[in-house]
């Protein structure tokens, strides 16, 4: 009995004893870890389209100076009544220069569209002789063009030239006319000049380099003249008496 009693006992100790010790297994949960995504794609976008942008700007302005060693005017003729006499032949005596702005803007990599002004010292003219030894010495006129400007631009060379067309059509502002004068070896007879606006078209050629352009241009400024003799106030009819050359220009291009 008493063994009984102690197996007792002994069964109901280790069975405590194993409770005890005995360790519930706990599961380790690791702790969500969120994937950041960065917005690459749009900032990849973004600072592509403003290196493009400070790359490719849209807008230019060009300051233009020029000089035109071959230029002339209309043969004008004297029409009054029935008489009709050509008393000059056009040619110039020196020569004429410009000063002009224009501003452009890019419609893709190679033309460029926008407008332009400039103005225009027309050079001076020859004396002509009329007849019987009488030489007219004939008044100029200067010209303030206003027109729409077209630029086509090659693809550029290795060594950075750049080739480019371009075509101006406007109007021109004719103003500033002088008077002229016959003269013979007794009298001198004064006539004042009338002078009229007119179309204005160019078309020329040119390179570019570092923003620096070389081009020449044949430029063709419209106009009419009408005289009168400051003594007997008599008034000739309208003539064409325009205004024709071939500048070489040279011009500085701003972009932004």
């Amino acid at each position: 009995m008493k063994k009984l009693l102690l197996c007792s006992l002994v069964v109901v100790s280790g069975i405590a004893y194993s409770k005890e010790v005995m360790v519930t297994p706990q599961v380790l949960v690791e702790p969500e870890v969120m994937e950041k995504t960065e917005p690459t794609v749009m900032l990849e976008s973004t600072v592509s389209d403003t290196i493009e942008m400070k790359e490719n700007p849209l807008n230019n302005i060009y300051l233009r100076v020029g000089l035109s060693p071959f230029a002339g005017y209309s043969k004008f003729s004297a029409k009054y009544d029935k008489t009709d006499k050509r008393i000059t032949d056009g040619k110039p005596s020196n020569l004429g220069y410009e000063l002009g702005v224009e501003y452009t803007r890019n419609l893709n990599e190679n033309l460029e569209l926008g407008l332009g002004v400039a103005y225009q010292n027309n050079s001076k003219l020859k004396s002509y002789t009329v007849e019987n030894g009488v030489k007219n010495h004939m008044g100029k006129y200067d010209s303030i063009p206003v027109y729409l400007v077209s630029k086509y631009s090659f693809d550029e060379f290795q060594n950075g030239i750049k080739p480019y067309l371009k075509g101006n059509l406007g109007y021109s502002f004719n103003f500033n006319e002088k008077n002229g004068y016959f003269v013979d070896k007794d009298s001198k007879y004064s006539y004042s000049s009338k002078v009229t606006d007119g179309a204005y078209v160019a078309l020329g050629a040119g390179i570019e380099y570092n923003n620096i352009g070389v081009d020449l241009m044949y430029q063709l400024t419209g106009a009419k003249l009408s005289l009168k003799d400051k003594d007997s106030g008599m008034k000739t009819k309208k003539d064409y008496f325009s205004n024709a050359k071939i500048t070489l220009g040279i011009s500085y291009k701003f972009e932004y």
